[in-house]
């Protein structure tokens, strides 16, 4: 992580320039899809040293999107037909997996024949070895890993960054609390690097409060190894268990006045008392999102460098509506226009 934050630093340092002739012309745009773009940017570049071009930036939000539509309809159907059936749906299905599959193995293959090691996430990959046997992954071990970096690293940060842009819209006195840390600490000549932003204690709490009300992942599904009970309810064994994420963060019994947007709820005082299966927004216990910390540091900078320079403000009118889909995205996107401080 201390070696990917340069590359979080400029990236956001760059999507502060493209937002001043919007602060200019004032106008009303949908953050959403310029969030999915620059997450898009840093963890393409964090995988593969490269960022991806406009053209293909668009592809891939699109497959995204799509593939979120249809894993939310297969959990919307317990009884469907095999998925090598060739209905509409599962063609469409395998399309866009197909062209998201494409793009990853023509990386890997280039990357194999270079047979150079580059400081990012994909010759990590490459490099590892098993303990056991001393294998390395095949082609096969390597998509998987990479897809899943890839997708969960930009659709969840891009969702969680467009859910607090609208929160700190809708809450000034927080807002410019959060303004004060950053100023004050950046006019002292704080200089961001891995180690620096963690200072930066008000923008994470900012971060946290905002992922209590809008968690990215609103649900997370597990399958229990072992016979059990829980508050009368037999679960037999290898049953998919479902924990509803926003319940909980919602839920007037773990918290005090559970819709407002307060992050000093998490602040050093107050965050160890919360139970940590009552707010785990990134899951919990051996399957913990493996990158949690990247999502963290990369939300932390990026607003950062945003409150740095601007302020964003919601369109009159517009109204802010979630989608739960496989993520919690914000249904008609997010339209905001932005503001210099």
């Amino acid at each position: 992580l201390a070696d990917l934050t340069a590359i979080m630093v400029r990236r956001s340092e760059e999507e502060v320039l493209k937002l001043k002739a919007k602060a200019q012309t004032g106008e009303n745009f949908n953050v959403a899809p310029q969030m999915t773009t620059l997450t898009l940017d840093i963890i393409s570049e964090a995988i593969f040293s490269n960022g991806v071009d406009e053209e293909k930036a668009d592809l891939i939000s699109r497959q995204i999107t799509l593939l979120n539509q249809y894993a939310t309809e297969k959990l919307n159907q317990p009884v469907r037909l095999p998925p090598w059936v060739p209905t509409p749906f599962t063609v469409r299905e395998r399309k866009s997996l197909q062209l998201m599959d494409n793009m990853i193995y023509e990386i890997i293959d280039k990357r194999r024949k270079e047979g150079i090691s580059k400081s990012d996430l994909l010759s990590m990959l490459l490099d590892a070895r098993d303990e056991e046997t001393g294998e390395a992954m095949d082609d096969k071990q390597l998509r998987d890993e990479v897809m899943t970096i890839f997708v969960a690293g930009n659709e969840t940060t891009a969702n969680a960054m467009a859910w607090t842009l609208y929160l700190l819209s809708q809450n000034s006195e927080a807002e410019e609390k959060m303004i004060r840390e950053i100023d004050e600490k950046l006019n002292a000549g704080v200089e961001l690097d891995f180690n620096s932003v963690m200072r930066f204690q008000y923008v994470r709490q900012v971060i946290d409060e905002s992922m209590r009300l809008y968690p990215p992942a609103w649900i997370v599904g597990r399958r229990n190894y072992e016979e059990d009970e829980i508050g009368g309810y037999r679960i037999m064994k290898d049953t998919n268990v479902l924990m509803p994420i926003w319940y909980l963060h919602h839920s007037e019994k773990y918290w005090d006045e559970p819709l407002k947007f307060k992050p000093e709820r998490f602040s050093p005082e107050n965050k160890n008392k919360i139970d940590r299966y009552v707010y785990f927004p990134f899951g919990g216990g051996p399957r913990l999102c493996i990158g949690n910390n990247f999502a963290i540091l990369e939300m932390q900078i990026i607003l950062i460098q945003f409150y740095r320079h601007y302020k964003f403000r919601l369109q009159e009118n517009f109204k802010a509506e979630p989608e739960p889909m496989v993520t919690l995205r914000p249904r008609y996107g997010m339209m905001m226009k932005v503001v210099e401080k």
